[in-house]
């Protein structure tokens, strides 16, 4: 059996410079990455032969042992939460390398300010992006009851399917 490793690149915002100063006053610095550093790690993991792969592939491959089809270079690169500069910079700059990635959507901030709006996310999906539910308001579900939870995880599923961004089950 091939040794079975995938790293998992996880981004929440990538903006410019003087976006990347607002956004920051709202979330850790650490979230936000400026859009040419973004174009050069997505550069270089183009160079250097990665392929992007879904975790549906991931599933499949770990359900039907079928190790053979993962690429020699796997990676899986993911977005959280749903800000705007996901569509607005790191969408381009992804499809100009070919590169896909999974975008992990908080369904109560869609819309609201520095983030997707439905039609964004739309347009992700429909270039070859994978939309996931982030729950419904990021409640940190280990602090949740169980009610609570499943509430936070189905209804965002049934949001998004709403929107026509099918979420495979």
């Amino acid at each position: 059996m091939r040794d079975f490793q995938i790293p998992i690149l996880m981004y929440h915002e990538i903006a410019t410079e003087e976006k990347r100063r607002l956004i920051c006053k709202k979330t850790s610095p650490t979230y936000v990455v400026e859009a040419e550093q973004f174009k050069s790690q997505m550069s270089w993991l183009a160079e250097q032969g990665f392929s992007t792969v879904s975790l549906y592939d991931v599933v499949d491959i770990l359900e039907n042992r079928n190790f053979h089809s993962l690429p020699n270079k796997p990676i899986i690169i993911t977005f959280d939460d749903g800000y705007a500069g996901n569509y607005k910079y790191a969408l381009p700059i992804l499809k100009e390398f070919g590169l896909s990635a999974v975008f992990f959507i908080t369904v109560n901030k869609i819309g609201a300010p520095l983030m997707m709006d439905w039609s964004q996310v739309k347009e992700l999906e429909e270039s070859g992006m994978s939309i996931q539910s982030h729950s419904m308001t990021h409640s940190l579900l280990g602090q949740l009851d169980k009610e609570s939870t499943i509430y936070e995880l189905k209804e965002s599923k049934i949001i998004i399917q709403d929107h026509y961004c099918p979420v495979k089950s």
